[in-house]
């Protein structure tokens, strides 16, 4: 696999960019480009949109890695026709299964919002929309869910949540599934009720259950929850276990040099094995998915496990000037 060295000089003491099997299908987009789309995502997906724009900006607008990330971007600013556009422009330059996913939950986010009534619910720390009017008599109770989850968030993981926090209320579970990607079957089957997903969370009007359901409850777990996952301060917390994984990509490394590289306790701690598994979780996470670290023993009765990128997955790893 043919791995690409560029020399910038980083913001961070080392600034990692993983260009993962998503942009293997677009061979003609430029290395530049492929550079700020894959810090693009990673700013999307810790909820820094402002960041997120200003990279894509510095790519070639054309080619369809940048369009393909910033339809990423408006689809979590809730810029559903916007989206549609992007990635539509992205997939004319060649089929790409994440783009095509994207692009059909644009188009059914595009329809849902178009029969959305009247203006959003607008503060610096909140932007609720709503499908039916009927559903505005939310909205204090939904500013002070979001309140005061912001606070739990901060207090028991210390994540500080982006703002603003935006929630869409739909009517049904079809809305649903259209705004989020979740099949329309899973949403009657399981009772799915909100998703924290793309930015927002999107929740099912209590008026759509004749008895109604504990919705507060419902918004602060998904606001808990999708914090926990999206936070960017511990994305790039596990900047330096990322730079020995890419820097040993060859031989990997075991559950001890892990721990050594996240820092923290060592592997002699209680809870050694559990973090190891927590800290190679976090890592596939950012880098794409389940296939993107492979896990392996080494030879002999008493060979060790050890953790390497997958073979798969093409990157540039960019060292500061010395």
């Amino acid at each position: 696999m043919r791995k690409i060295r560029f020399t910038f000089r980083p913001v961070a003491a080392v600034a990692i960019v993983a260009l993962c099997t998503l942009f293997a299908s677009h061979s003609q987009a430029g290395p530049l480009s492929q550079f700020h789309a894959a810090r693009a995502r990673t700013f999307i997906l810790g909820l820094d949109l402002d960041l997120a724009k200003k990279e894509l900006q510095q790519g070639d607008a054309n080619d369809p890695v940048i369009q393909r990330e910033r339809g990423r971007l408006q689809l979590y600013e809730a810029d559903c026709d916007g989206a549609v556009l992007s990635l539509a422009s992205a997939l004319a330059a060649g089929p790409d299964e994440d783009t095509e996913g994207m692009l059909d939950i644009a188009r059914g986010c595009s329809r849902v919002t178009a029969a959305i009534i009247g203006d959003d619910v607008t503060t610096s720390d909140l932007v609720v929309r709503y499908q039916d009017e009927a559903d505005r008599a939310l909205t204090p109770l939904i500013t002070e869910s979001v309140e005061n989850a912001r606070k739990t968030l901060t207090r028991d993981l210390g994540v500080t949540w982006p703002k603003p926090t935006r929630v869409i209320v739909v009517r049904d579970l079809l809305s649903l599934a259209a705004m989020t990607g979740l099949p329309y079957e899973s949403a009657q089957t399981t009772g799915t009720v909100a998703i924290a997903k793309w930015g927002r969370v999107t929740l099912l009007s209590p008026r759509a259950s004749h008895h109604g359901y504990p919705w507060r409850d419902t918004l602060t777990h998904e606001l808990r929850a999708s914090g926990g996952k999206t936070s960017l301060e511990r994305r790039r917390a596990l900047e330096p276990l990322l730079a020995q994984l890419l820097r040993r990509a060859s031989e990997g490394l075991s559950a001890a040099e892990i721990l050594k590289a996240a820092g923290g306790p060592g592997p002699n701690s209680a809870d050694a094995e559990h973090r190891v598994r927590v800290l190679v979780s976090r890592v596939r996470d950012l880098l794409g998915g389940v296939s993107s670290v492979d896990r392996m023993r080494e030879a002999g009765e008493r060979g060790k496990t050890r953790y390497r990128i997958a073979p798969t997955l093409t990157f540039a790893l960019i060292e500061p000037r010395q």
